[in-house]
């Protein structure tokens, strides 16, 4: 069995709901470009979440990254804010916000907040099945 070689793409946005989608795009366009058409959905909601946290809670530019390391997906958003988020609480039903990190924990095999210098960085992994790492 092949593992494939290592990447790592990044990009950065203003802090602004529009550049949400833009997340999203970016997701989309580097897992198509990767032969990773079936993780598209899972890692859009999931960059959705984060960036939509880092434009409402950190309100401070934001940056992107996703990448593959052997049978491992990284995909973090990273900000300008020292504040970590909360969660991940199980939301009630009847409240509208707060579900975010629920979703990225129960989508992800791991999360995590890292903190930096500057600010954090908020990173999700999944892993890649077997038929991936050929």
């Amino acid at each position: 069995m092949t593992i494939p070689d290592p990447w790592m793409h990044r990009a950065g946005w203003a802090s602004d709901a529009v550049h949400v989608a833009d997340a999203r795009q970016f997701v989309t366009q580097h897992l198509t470009e990767h032969e990773l058409p079936r993780e598209v959905d899972v890692l859009r909601l999931v960059v959705s979440e984060l960036a939509t946290n880092a434009v409402m809670h950190a309100a401070t530019p934001f940056t992107v990254s996703l990448g593959r390391l052997d049978g491992t997906l990284t995909l973090s958003v990273r900000d300008l804010s020292f504040d970590h988020p909360q969660g991940p609480a199980r939301p009630r039903s009847t409240t509208l916000r707060g579900r975010g990190l629920h979703i990225v924990d129960v989508l992800s095999s791991a999360w995590g907040v890292t903190a930096e210098r500057d600010g954090k960085t908020v990173w999700a992994e999944f892993n890649l099945p077997e038929r991936h790492l050929a």
